[in-house]
């Protein structure tokens, strides 16, 4: 495939599971320039907010980074460019530096002190990651576990007193069993259902005017500067027509995925956002309006089995979803399957076949590299807007 090389990002936690940043990469180096994608076009500022990108490439030119917040930016060093002057000239502009530890090469001693951030492989160093940092703690980078598999790899980086952690166990699906319609649910379930039967707006209404804070916040999105309207919605009826349902659908799965917040990990819900909206931006090109809610829905409840920690086949037989929607969440098939695929497969470690298979589906989904690449950073940016609903 011609055009660009694909984007890979990784997410990067803090200590208490706040997704913090991203280790972005790409498949194939070919002179994209990464940080162009990661500014704004109009003024050249970062698109990211508070969150932070680790990468092998510094922006080009560097110039482009002064405009960005400090350290926003961490360039990884390594081979030729891993020099105390190398640092130093990317401090200049703002940018942070970091090095990876057991490395193939030896790294220069006077680099050390010039180091923003150390990156340590906790698979390879295993048992003895604790002593490891603990060596490495009189300098002053902080410290980023990488290659985290499991919770047990998380539990013992964080034990030994890490800052950052990167991988994607946290995503893994849940295994307990005994249903997930709680008090906090039902309301929103049996709205979700309604609106799938297109049901009289009487019966929606009777709904949200049993649970309170549920209509409260549906008067508030509908009333906000987003929907430009030229009066104010004051009854749950109008809310409920000026909406209409495929809209309301939508908004529903994502309250449901928000509500989560305060039982799962935010980088859990984060990455379930960003999931949503990428799919939503990678399908909508080959669907209608109406179905592009269903791409939305695909993507975010792609990791509802992880944040309700239950599995995803009873997932579906709880919560109302279309026929399409269900068979691309169990089995990844179906016209939205390709999507969920390849989205997966852009937080996928790089290696030779992930490269293969991502770019099969994006041929397949009739995209390009550039495409899904641009897609990406939207869909960041966008789940960034989202802890206000």
């Amino acid at each position: 495939m011609s055009g660009s090389s694909f984007l890979r990002r990784e997410p990067i936690l803090d200590r208490q599971q706040t997704l913090v940043g991203f280790d972005m990469r790409f498949f194939v180096p070919d002179g994209t320039e990464l940080g162009a994608l990661l500014s704004n076009a109009k003024d050249g500022t970062w698109m990211l907010r508070d969150r932070f990108v680790l990468t092998s490439q510094p922006p080009t030119p560097l110039e482009r980074a002064s405009k960005f917040p400090k350290a926003a930016c961490i360039v990884e060093l390594e081979g030729a460019t891993a020099t105390a002057e190398s640092a130093q000239t990317l401090r200049q502009v703002g940018i942070a530096c970091c090095v990876r530890t057991p490395s193939k090469e030896p790294i220069p001693q006077d680099l050390y002190p010039a180091l923003g951030y150390l990156s340590l492989d906790a698979t390879q160093l295993a048992s003895s990651l604790p002593k490891v940092s603990a060596s490495l703690r009189k300098l002053p980078a902080k410290q980023i576990a990488r290659n985290i598999a499991d919770n047990e790899a998380f539990v013992l980086a964080k034990e030994a007193g890490l800052d950052y952690f990167q991988g994607l166990w946290f995503q893994q699906p849940g295994k307990q069993s005994g249903g997930i319609i709680g008090p906090a649910y039902t309301s929103l379930v049996t709205l979700m259902r309604l609106a799938q039967e297109n049901a009289q707006v009487a019966k929606l209404e009777a709904v949200l005017k049993r649970d309170a804070a549920l209509s409260y916040k549906l008067l508030r999105y509908i009333n906000s500067a987003g929907f430009g309207l030229s009066c104010e919605i004051q009854s749950l009826r109008h809310a409920v027509a000026v909406l209409g349902y495929q809209n309301l659908y939508r908004w529903l799965g994502l309250l449901m995925i928000n509500a989560a917040r305060k039982n799962a990990a935010d980088a859990l819900v984060t990455s379930a956002a960003v999931r949503g909206r990428l799919v939503e931006l990678l399908g909508q090109h080959l669907f209608e309006p109406g179905e592009r809610d269903n791409l939305f829905i695909v993507g975010m409840f792609s990791l509802l089995d992880a944040i309700m920690r239950v599995p995803m086949e009873e997932i579906i037989t709880q919560v109302p979803l279309p026929e399409s929607v269900s068979d691309a969440l169990l089995h990844r098939q179906g016209p939205f399957g390709p999507f969920l695929q390849l989205v997966e497969a852009l937080e996928q470690p790089l290696s030779r076949g992930n490269e293969d298979n991502t770019e099969m589906l994006t041929m397949s989904l009739s995209l390009t590299p550039a495409q899904v690449n641009k897609s990406q950073i939207e869909a960041i940016v966008w789940a960034d807007s989202l802890a206000s609903i």
